[in-house]
């Protein structure tokens, strides 16, 4: 039906309903019979009109007529259950609070009896046990359960439901006064359980706030699926063709365009509830709230005309502003009035959700270049090394600024002073200024850093916001002594301005915190790491957004002290708790829990596991991002290093050569990324026996690493210790010595003697000391080293393997042959790594122990 022969039918019956208010009460029933003939979608419509107005139906059912039903019902056994009061009421039918009658076990319930007289319709009673087939189907943790149903003692259909002691949603969040980040995570929760009940094949239809209440803990459960249908698998997500008109139910001004038109109902159509949902949520009122009270105009206004943009109609409060653009965008593409222009699935919407909370480009906006720019900078905040880039950066935040703050002086003054330190910042890079040298991005972030203070000393809550964004910056562009200095001023400022449970003050030490872990200062960042945890966790909950960043960020500072059992347990944890409230495809969270999970296995020994879940990695950050995306880059880094614990040289090598040159160009020669890649490349070309290249390269990056990250950098040591193992492999074993001994002394004094960077460097002193024939002080090193890696890292580890092998080599040599083959017993036990799966017949390290029956028993079983 089009909306011309909507408006016709529309007209007739608003006219139908104005007679009908002019009359008596007795006369209605009958004017009514008469007026509207054989048409009973007519006679329902203006019935349903009547029920929104002040005045009762007549003889249809007075207000006498329910109490006194509602009164005779309370205390009634209805199954397993006694009626003890009137929860709400619905077009099907009566919503009552019950409680277990039996002594079996104390339960709450909500019991839902059809309305007198309708179950005697055979299309009600039809719609009714339609429900409750619906209910049974879905099994989901924000759709309100069924537990029973059956008929009453006369005949009345009914069904037993989980009882929500909660909120309706919008009411919800009113009254928590939560933020618009908070509104957004809940608002997802919801699309993701609409998407399951389409998956399901079920179609609510009435997606409303009182539809979707929250309980205390902030878990919404959707409910009433009384005028849900049934999808046709057949029909591509649509209803089954020629629906009836009397099978039309909806809540008129939560309907989409196509429910009030009468055309097919799809996916799309809870896309627009849901939307509906997302605008009262944003702007605190209906799209057409000034209709409400005409049910005629606003049925035409949802079919004919847009509804403003939710920051046009919000209240004026700090959130307001944050709701222009995106969010904006989001919204009124959900309420298109094409369905085929709006979000296809509710996962489509929560996922361009997940995008504005991730600070990616949403799909609802046009993808202009600008739009792009100013998203990545938000989301990665990665210096560049062109002033002109940051330039934009800080520029856009100072005039955003300045057009939310200028409604009153104090926010005037407040993007004056902003405009002048952008000023003040920039003037660096004037051509007078300059004096023809090439202006950095460093460059203006330290004349920024040094301006602060002075320029925003009279407002510190800005002065910290700006603090913050300039150390961030400092972090991307790895300069984390700056960066370390600014968070923890702005750290300090907003406790004592905001309070140490501020959200603003939360973000600052977690941010904090992972710049200490960068420093490889990891006590201090994990004890900071957890204290932001303890105040996320009792401030938003333990599945917040911002909770589950702060559980993976201690997991990742945990796998940097070697504590790999434990930090892949929190991956696991962060990655169950965001797939489920976030969905399986957040690019957010869970993303960079899976991302931290596979650097945990390949650190436990596990491998082609570890190697399975980077792969699907990059895999889908391709699909998504392109393949020059900095996360795309991060992804093809971490694989490569997994091949290479593995041993596949040659793929890994491949992946960075291709990686390294785009590293150089996007983060600069000097970045701490960079020259991650060039150890690791280092070290493959060691493995390869390319020792001159390798030595050559490592040296390199050696220099630059003390100069930049310091001496005792966490980095600094690894890259050490690989081009000590590269100056042994070249036969000159005193320089290695020196530089291995040098190394463990520093590794001891930071990380300790537990660590597993520690223990790799003692293995390969170890091994040194074997190759110059000094076998006692070998095996005094080798043991210490192998009781280190099997208490940390356990027998099965491909570390503690290559330690047993190792040892014993050396005993074979010392003549202690019980020791060594008890210690290569162990070995063989598990797989071998590649490097040592040679014939043992002929190393010479075990000629001792040739014609040992043991020997010989291990010589020929077969290998893993």
């Amino acid at each position: 039906m089009s909306w011309d022969a909507g408006a016709a039918r529309w007209q007739q019956v608003d006219s139908l309903f104005q007679q009908l208010l002019e009359q008596d009460v007795s006369e209605r029933t009958a004017f009514l019979n008469e007026a509207c003939g054989d048409d009973p979608e007519l006679q329902n419509a203006v019935k349903r009109l009547l029920a929104h107005d002040d005045k009762p139906l007549g003889s249809l059912k007075t207000p006498v007529d329910e109490a006194a039903r509602e009164v005779t019902l309370i205390g009634r056994r209805i199954g397993s259950y006694v009626l003890l009061r009137v929860l709400g009421e619905g077009g099907m039918g009566r919503v009552f609070l019950a409680a277990r009658a039996d002594d079996q076990y104390q339960q709450l319930v909500a019991v839902k009896l059809m309305h007198s007289g309708m179950w005697q319709s055979e299309t009600m009673l039809q719609r009714f046990q339609r429900e409750r087939q619906i209910l049974a189907s879905l099994n989901h943790p924000n759709i309100a359960r069924l537990l029973d149903g059956g008929m009453t003692s006369d005949g009345s259909p009914y069904l037993v439901m989980e009882y929500v002691a909660g909120t309706p949603i919008d009411e919800y969040c009113r009254g928590k006064r939560l933020s618009i980040k908070a509104k957004l995570e809940l608002f997802r929760t919801v699309c993701l359980a609409v998407e399951y009940a389409h998956k399901n094949l079920v179609v609510h239809r009435d997606i409303k706030p009182a539809n979707v209440l929250v309980s205390e803990e902030g878990t919404p459960k959707l409910l009433d699926f009384g005028i849900a249908k049934l999808l046709d698998p057949d029909h591509d997500g649509q209803m089954p063709p020629k629906t009836r008109p009397t099978e039309r139910l909806m809540t008129p001004e939560y309907a989409s365009p196509e429910q009030l038109t009468g055309e097919s109902i799809t996916t799309a159509t809870d896309v627009y509830g849901l939307g509906v949902l997302l605008y009262e949520l944003l702007a605190g009122e209906h799209p057409y709230a000034e209709q409400t009270a005409n049910p005629i105009e606003m049925a035409r206004r949802i079919c004919e005309v847009d509804p403003r943009p939710p920051s046009a109609v919000a209240l004026p409060s700090p959130d307001r502003a944050h709701l222009h653009g995106d969010l904006d965008a989001i919204t009124l593409k959900a309420l298109e009035k094409d369905s085929a222009r709006r979000y296809g699935l509710p996962s489509d919407l929560a996922a361009d959700i997940s995008r504005y909370l991730n600070n990616q480009p949403v799909l609802a906006r046009p993808a202009t270049a600008a739009y792009r720019a100013r998203k990545y900078v938000r989301q990665h905040r990665i210096g560049v090394s062109m002033a002109a880039f940051l330039a934009v950066v800080l520029l856009s935040f100072a005039v955003a600024q300045s057009f939310e703050l200028r409604r009153t002086r104090r926010e005037r003054d407040r993007a004056d002073r902003v405009t002048e330190l952008m000023t003040s910042m920039f003037r660096v890079s004037d051509p007078s200024e300059a004096r023809g040298n090439e202006i950095r991005a460093r460059e203006i972030l330290d004349k920024a850093s040094t301006t602060i203070a002075s320029g925003l000393s009279q407002d510190p809550e800005l002065e910290a916001q700006m603090m913050h964004v300039v150390g961030t910056v400092y972090s991307s562009l790895g300069l984390y002594s700056r960066s370390e200095a600014l968070l923890r001023q702005a750290a300090e400022i907003r406790r004592r301005v905001l309070g140490a449970s501020s959200a603003a003050t939360l973000t600052s030490m977690y941010e904090l915190a992972g710049v200490l872990k960068s420093e490889s200062r990891y006590a201090e960042a994990e004890k900071l790491s957890r204290e932001t945890l303890g105040a996320r966790r009792s401030l938003l909950g333990s599945e917040h957004r911002d909770t589950l960043e702060s559980i993976s960020q201690l997991a990742t500072i945990l796998n940097k002290e070697g504590r790999f059992r434990e930090a892949e347990k929190l991956h696991r944890e962060v990655n169950e708790k965001a797939t489920r409230v976030f969905g399986p495809h957040d690019r957010g969270v869970r993303r960079r829990a899976m991302r931290g999970l596979a650097i945990d296995l390949a650190y436990e020994g596990k491998l082609a596991e570890s190697e399975r879940v980077l792969r699907e990695l990059l895999e889908s950050d391709r699909r998504a991002l392109g393949r020059d995306h900095p996360d795309v880059l991060a992804d093809m880094n971490n694989l490569a290093a997994a091949l290479q614990r593995e041993e596949k040289w040659g793929e890994a090598e491949k992946m960075y050569l291709e990686l390294l040159p785009e590293f150089r160009r996007v983060n600069g020669p000097e970045h701490p990324y960079t020259l991650l890649i060039m150890g690791n490349l280092g070290d493959l070309l060691f493995n390869e026996k390319r020792y001159v290249e390798a030595e050559k390269l490592l040296q390199e990056t050696l220099e630059i690493k003390r100069r930049v990250l310091g001496p005792e950098h966490d980095s600094t040591l690894i890259t050490a210790g690989m081009l000590a193992a590269d100056l042994q492999a070249e036969g000159q074993y005193s320089a290695a010595e020196k530089l291995f001994r040098k190394t463990l002394e520093m590794m001891r004094q930071t990380l300790g003697e537990s660590h597993s960077n520690y223990l790799g460097t003692l293995y390969e002193l170890g091994d040194l000391l074997r190759h110059e024939g000094r076998y006692a002080e070998a095996e005094q090193v080798l043991t210490a080293d192998l009781k280190g890696r099997r208490r940390v890292l356990g027998d099965a580890h491909p570390d503690t393997i290559s330690s047993f092998y190792v040892l014993s080599e050396v005993l074979a040599q010392e003549g202690k042959r019980e020791e060594a083959l008890r210690n290569l017993q162990s070995a063989m036990q598990h797989k071998l790594p590649p490097s040592l799966q040679g014939d043992l017949q002929r190393e010479a390290a075990f000629t001792s122990l040739h014609g040992d029956p043991g020997f010989e028993a291990l010589s020929h079983a077969p290998r893993w």
